[in-house]
């Protein structure tokens, strides 16, 4: 019998461990227009509102809600309140119990739109987080953006994680495509056209600028040499370089410039130096992968290869797969 009674003692004891915590209650006034059309603070409201719930673990509070424990004066008080007051926030949101409130505005200052918000203990009285972002009031994408940042900065405060707080250190590419070129010689010049196979890694310094190592191989067909004879080559060319990208949340455009090696077989073996500009699009639609289409400049000196210094001149098109670290 006190077997019994003890296990259901251990067990009623280890509930609450095995429910694990409750998700915080989080009561969430809508943005306050400052300078700006009443419109627009809704729409970002609502931004920020899925900006917050994005990556779960939060119990939001939604206007009828707050509608049916605050009355009229005290969310008038509350919106009064200054995101740094603390105190006037706790005093005024007393009905909502143990949530945390979690208030802000959106205010134009000169040519620039400014999204702010903070999220307070109500029962302890202390801020937890308050986050801003400010951006130019004629770039819409951006005042979106600028509000999934501050929504994001607001659920860390929150200890919670969220799509927009992560940020990859590493990406891993495959890229495959074609090239074409001309190779000129002291006999003339010979075009030539390739199929690229490619393997990238970057390694992200920032958000924007990235050190990328391409490894790849171009196996040539189709080429004449000036005779009219078929002609065909392989290289593999290793380029080491960087790249900065324009983050958007769905699309990155980016440019990088990168210089390398390559060696090339055609009648003999040779090697060459080159240089790689490119450009290309990163399409986003997961966190973690991507897809992308990249166009290349390359100039490349061969040296001693049959019997020949030839300098190439080429452009390349691929397509890739993009995980990120």
């Amino acid at each position: 019998m006190r077997l019994t009674l003890l296990a259901i003692l251990i067990l009623c004891c280890s509930l609450p461990a095995l429910a694990g915590d409750a998700p915080p209650k989080v009561a969430v006034l809508d943005l306050r227009a400052t300078g700006v059309d009443k419109a627009m603070a809704d729409t970002l409201t609502g931004v920020f509102l899925s900006g917050l719930a994005e990556g779960g673990g939060i119990d939001l509070m939604g206007r009828s809600d707050l509608v049916s424990i605050l009355s009229l004066e005290e969310t008038n008080q509350l919106l009064g309140c200054a995101q740094e007051d603390a105190g006037c926030a706790s005093a005024h949101a007393r009905p909502l119990g143990q949530a945390i409130l979690v208030w802000g505005s959106v205010g134009q200052v000169g040519d620039r739109v400014v999204i702010s918000a903070a999220a307070v203990d109500v029962q302890a009285g202390r801020t937890l987080g308050r986050a801003s972002r400010d951006v130019p009031a004629d770039e819409g994408e951006e005042m979106v953006r600028a509000t999934l940042e501050v929504a994001a900065d607001i659920r860390a405060a929150l200890g919670l994680t969220t799509p927009h707080s992560w940020t990859p250190i590493m990406a891993a590419l495959i890229k495959a495509g074609a090239s074409a070129s001309d190779f000129s010689g002291a006999e003339g010049s010979i075009d030539n056209f390739n199929f690229l196979f490619e393997v990238e890694a970057d390694l992200y310094l920032s958000q924007a600028w990235a050190l990328f190592l391409q490894v790849g191989t171009r196996v040539g067909f189709n080429g004449k040499d000036p005779d009219g004879q078929p002609f065909e080559a392989w290289f593999m060319p290793v380029i080491l370089g960087a790249k900065y990208r324009f983050v958007r949340p769905w699309i990155t455009p980016y440019f990088g410039l990168g210089v390398g090696a390559s060696l090339l077989q055609m009648k003999e073996v040779g090697g060459s130096f080159n240089l790689k500009a490119l450009a290309g699009m990163e399409f986003n639609p997961w966190q973690r992968f991507g897809l992308c289409i990249e166009g290349a400049f390359l100039l490349s000196q061969f040296f001693e290869t049959d019997g020949q210094n030839y300098l190439q001149v080429g452009g390349e098109v691929s397509f890739c797969g993009i995980y990120r670290f």
